[in-house]
């Protein structure tokens, strides 16, 4: 794989994340500083909605993912379009629209899935072992480096010179970046493939320790989108939130996402799954514990949770990539990270739901003990489905 084609996989992942981060970063405080309830802003998590049904068309993205001129013209399209999809942020987040806002994040997170399964289809069916764990490593830099433009620059720029120049800006730019998928080369696997439908992937079900790793995984998620309103009811600004959990924490996810993959390869999946969770588990009951105004307690938990959710991403895109049917591994990969979207989303609200009339500390310390099972389910499914090779680990 040559330099060009990391740069078009840095490039496309950029744009996944930007939009991804803003609609769970920016927007949340923004909506609660106009006042939004959590409820509503747990209904974000919407962005999780369309990823839930991306198995019915998956099979079609398996196959136009590997020749190189339907991928690179749909690439461009779908970036086209996500550009377009993105113009009408800036007026709704002036109003501070919560429900045409929400219904907007639907719409960008199915576009920007779109993008990611065309990825996932090059990645997999193009790229040997080796490729592919840089690929992912460049894949999950850039969607970082996105999310911290998404989720702290643009916010932060905004309040300097409003939202109208700083979106125009930033769709012009989502568009260009779209441009770049002309560099990702077909790899040295690069063949014809087969006719694959939804139900061959759905097989993947089947498999007991994996699917009840998944619910875990997922569920235990659902707290994370509740993170920024929790700085904002410690009494930070919207600007300064984005700025902390956008940038600072973002920033600090591209060498956590890094040494992740190093780490699975060094030490192997489960090892490195039961420590993530038992760390974030522990951030989960500290930030139980502490005064709803302990500023800066809840700002250092805050970033230690997104840090880790960082690593939580690659260990579960290893986790599905490892577990995916070989005779099927797009589709099956999508079955798999639809059913984990599914759950998000549905965790999200409930989320929101418990913390809105429970508090903040029964929410954060149920999802600790969901996180720490969550680690020890991996162990479990590990031992009867070992790990591949350790170039494989990396992926």
């Amino acid at each position: 794989m040559t330099k060009s084609g990391y740069l078009g996989v840095l490039s496309l992942s950029a744009v996944i994340g930007l939009q991804g981060a803003f609609f769970t970063i920016a927007v949340p405080a923004q909506l609660r500083d106009g006042g939004a309830s959590l409820i509503e802003i747990g209904l974000i998590w919407i962005i999780w909605l369309p990823s839930a049904l991306k198995w019915l068309w998956a099979p079609w993205f398996e196959r136009i993912a590997v020749p190189a001129a339907t991928r690179t013209k749909a690439i461009a399209i779908l970036a086209l379009l996500l550009a377009l999809c993105f113009l009408p942020v800036a007026a709704l987040t002036e109003q501070a629209a919560t429900w045409p806002l929400i219904a907007l994040a639907a719409v960008c997170a199915l576009l920007a899935l779109m993008l990611q399964l065309l990825y996932a289809g090059w990645a997999m069916r193009t790229l040997d072992e080796t490729n592919r764990a840089r690929a992912n490593g460049f894949a999950a830099g850039g969607m970082v480096l996105g999310g911290i433009v998404g989720g702290g620059v643009v916010p932060w720029v905004a309040s300097w010179f409003g939202w109208w120049p700083v979106i125009l800006c930033t769709s012009v730019a989502m568009a260009i970046a779209g441009l770049t998928g002309k560099l990702l080369n077909d790899g040295p696997r690069a063949s014809a493939v087969q006719q694959v439908t939804f139900l061959q992937g759905a097989r993947i079900l089947g498999n007991l320790p994996v699917c009840i790793s998944l619910i875990l995984i997922a569920t235990a998620s659902g707290a994370d989108v509740l993170l920024p309103a929790r700085l904002i009811d410690a009494g930070m600004s919207p600007e300064r939130s984005g700025l902390l959990l956008g940038s600072l924490a973002m920033g600090l996810m591209v060498p956590v996402s890094l040494t992740s993959g190093w780490l699975i390869a060094r030490f192997g999946l489960k090892t490195c799954f039961l420590v993530c969770a038992a760390l974030k588990g522990l951030m989960l009951f500290c930030l139980a514990q502490v005064p709803m105004m302990a500023k800066l307690a809840v700002i250092i938990l805050s970033i230690s949770g997104f840090v880790l959710a960082g690593a939580f991403t690659v260990l579960t895109w290893q986790l599905y990539m490892q577990r995916a049917l070989p005779e099927a591994p797009v589709s099956s990969y999508a079955v798999l990270t639809s059913v984990d979207a599914f759950i998000r989303f549905g965790a999200a609200i409930v989320a929101g739901i418990l913390a809105e009339y429970a508090g903040y500390a029964t929410l954060f310390a149920f999802t600790a003990i969901l996180t720490l099972a969550a680690g020890i389910s991996v162990i479990s499914s590990a031992r009867l489905l070992p790990d591949k090779t350790s170039n494989e680990a990396g992926a």
